[in-house]
């Protein structure tokens, strides 16, 4: 097995929490899911990483290492998903969406907030019709 970023986003999150349950809740994730990701972690790692107290959990001197590194690492991949902006491949121009009134107000939001992230330049324009005429179109 080999290091995952999630296992890294898991880390950080469960390090800055102090708390499991409040890193899968942050993560939008199960507490079952971010206890793996760290076991499976300090295996891959061979070094114990939290002490676990009824409480929560607290960083051991190795994690305290991890930790710098996780950071860093964290802050690697994040510069290198934005990068292509910086690289002078701005991309300019219009879309436009059909879509129903359920995807427009409960799904769309969040995602159209990272796509703007992602791609300043472009225009979206949203086009709310019934289902069966996108499913037609």
């Amino acid at each position: 097995m080999s290091l995952t970023f999630r296992q890294v986003r898991h880390f950080i999150a469960t390090a800055e929490s102090g708390r499991v349950s409040a890193a899968a809740a942050a993560l939008n994730v199960t507490q079952s899911a971010v206890t793996s990701s760290i076991k499976a972690l300090e295996a891959e790692l061979g070094r114990k990483l939290f002490d676990r107290h009824s409480n929560g959990v607290t960083l051991t001197f190795d994690g305290h290492e991890f930790l710098q590194r996780a950071r860093a690492i964290e802050a690697s991949v994040s510069d290198a998903t934005r990068g292509p902006h910086r690289w002078g491949t701005q991309v300019d121009g219009t879309v436009d969406v059909a879509v129903s009134y359920t995807v427009a107000g409960y799904f769309l939001p969040p995602l159209l907030t990272r796509f703007w992230r992602t791609f300043p330049g472009i225009t979206v324009r949203l086009h709310e019709f019934q289902r069966d005429a996108i499913e037609q179109s």
